[in-house]
This record gives C-alpha cells, sequence and structure tokens, in this order.
C-alpha cells in the first residue's frame, strides 16, 4: 500500500477548499443534490497549464470546464 506524504494531502485539502470558495464566489457552485466523483488522469504539464488558464480566463472550475466539455460532445 502506498501512502501519500503530509504535503500532497495538504495540496489536495487545498485546491479541493480553492475549487469550492471560487464555486460559491463565481455563482457556479453545483446544486447540493449533485454527486460528485473524483477522477484522476494524466496530461502533459504544457496541457495542465492551458486547461486551467483556459478555465481562469472564463471565470470557471477545471470540473465545470469538463462538465461543459461532456454535455456538448458526450451526449447523446
Amino acid at each position: 500500500m502506498v501512502k501519500s506524504n503530509m504535503f500532497e494531502e495538504a495540496t489536495d485539502q487545498r485546491e479541493k477548499e480553492q475549487t469550492q470558495l471560487t464555486a460559491v464566489v463565481t455563482g457556479n457552485a453545483p446544486e447540493k443534490s449533485e454527486r460528485t466523483m473524483k477522477m484522476t488522469f494524466s496530461i502533459s504539464p504544457q496541457d495542465r497549464i492551458l486547461v486551467k488558464t483556459y478555465a481562469i480566463r472564463r471565470n470557471l472550475t477545471v470540473s465545470d470546464l469538463f462538465h461543459k466539455w461532456i454535455i456538448e460532445f458526450c451526449s447523446e
């Protein structure tokens, strides 16, 4: 069993808090009845920066950005 270090845990917690704060401030907070799940995938550092910058410029969280993409491209 691989145990994460305390810095990773603190970083994950801070990112979660920041996402929640940003969502509330921008009015993009999900409804309380909406369930969420954590998903992990790998992208290059350059792509990560591009995605985060794109979302920030549009006052979105990365989760909101992916949700919009899913609705646009994956819905039938």
